[in-house]
């Protein structure tokens, strides 16, 4: 009878433990669910601001990027700036004959005395004919415009005579050579070369420092991140330059 009740004392307390051990599984179990759940829920909404965020910046970009893109915007929040150069040009005379030596390779390739005249008014620019860097050009023109000044590039006559006989004209011609070196094209490295040989005033630009060679000596560089940027910096050196001429 003794080792009955021992018998059945040992079952309900085995019983007893086994609801208490089944118990304690549950709660950590729902535990452990509960803080998934959550888990979860925090990558989620992560996920979700991430996104929100990325599509807030891209419209906040478009929106930059539209209206630095429009010319009456920019000229609206640069009218000072503008009016500045505009001035230090208009003041000045429109031809002037520099001292230019009608050198031998200049009279070879058909230029006369009379190209040596320069227009105060006129820039002309070097770039590479690529397709990708035709933005660029049109932010140098639409700048150039805004202040009063009238910019071209070597492809937009029709050439019927040696292409660098015109290239020539239109180095002499300007008042300032805007070189866009982005890329180490060798037309544009050799239209440059003649334009420092010729003591034109120039300015550089490119989007990056490893893009200049060791070897070009100028202050006028333009270190540029976007069309936004190029703009303005452009305008301030126009700013510099003029007032240089004055004195």
């Amino acid at each position: 009878m003794s080792n009955f009740f021992n018998t059945v004392s040992v079952y309900m307390i085995s019983g007893f433990v086994a609801s208490i051990i089944s118990s304690i599984m549950i709660l950590l179990i729902n535990y452990i669910k509960k803080r998934n759940e959550k888990k979860y829920d925090y990558l989620k909404n992560k996920v979700l601001l991430d996104l929100f965020r990325e599509n807030y910046e891209k419209q906040i970009l478009g929106l930059e990027n539209r209206m630095s893109n429009n010319i009456g915007r920019w000229k609206d929040t640069n009218h000072l700036l503008l009016s500045s150069i505009k001035d230090n040009i208009y003041n000045q005379n429109l031809y002037s004959a520099e001292k230019i030596h009608l050198s031998r390779f200049l009279s070879s390739a058909g230029l006369k005395q009379e190209d040596l005249m320069i227009d105060k008014k006129f820039v002309f620019v070097l770039t590479p004919y690529n397709d990708i860097f035709y933005d660029t050009y049109l932010t140098i023109q639409n700048v150039s415009s805004s202040v009063g000044l009238r910019c071209t590039r070597g492809d937009e006559e029709f050439i019927s005579s040696d292409i660098l006989t015109h290239i020539l004209k239109q180095i002499l011609k300007a008042s300032v050579i805007i070189a866009n070196i982005e890329g180490r094209n060798p037309n544009v490295f050799y239209e440059l070369g003649i334009s420092h040989a010729l003591d034109k005033t120039t300015i550089l630009i490119t989007r990056s420092i490893d893009e200049l060679p060791i070897d070009i000596k100028t202050k006028r560089i333009i270190l540029y991140k976007d069309q936004k940027d190029l703009k303005e910096t452009l305008a301030k050196e126009y700013i510099k330059i003029f007032s240089d001429m004055e004195k």
